[in-house]
């Protein structure tokens, strides 16, 4: 039970950091191959927090990769996905097609679950 806790609050890190990535974005605009906006990007509040909590991430990881090995690890880093689509939705209030979202997320955890075992 407690290596599923684990695995799920590394999981949150992860899809909170592409989160919060995509929210960077959404405040310096579109991507342009300009040293101005590479500035921006490298200023901008948020993505100091992005990179500060993928240092977070990456010192997690590899404590999980040593307590759980590195197969275990990776495939159920693949629930990262559908915590991703969750908050993308919540947040960002995108469109998806909530049918097709549940097929493929059950699809992946069962997938996730099956490996697991």
């Amino acid at each position: 039970m407690v290596s599923w806790l684990i695995y799920l609050g590394f999981c949150s890190l992860l899809a909170v950091n592409l989160i919060l990535y995509g929210m960077v974005f959404r405040q310096v605009g579109t991507p342009e191959f300009t040293i101005e906006y590479v500035l921006r990007v490298l200023t901008n509040p948020l993505f100091i927090v992005v990179v500060m909590s993928a240092f977070g991430g990456a010192v997690l990881r590899m404590f999980v990769f040593r307590e759980f090995g590195v197969t275990r690890t990776v495939i159920m880093s693949e629930a990262t996905v559908v915590l991703s689509l969750i908050l993308a939705f919540v947040i960002f209030r995108e469109d998806i097609n909530f049918t097709k979202f549940l097929i493929g997320s059950a699809m992946i955890l069962i997938g996730v679950f099956i490996v697991q075992s």
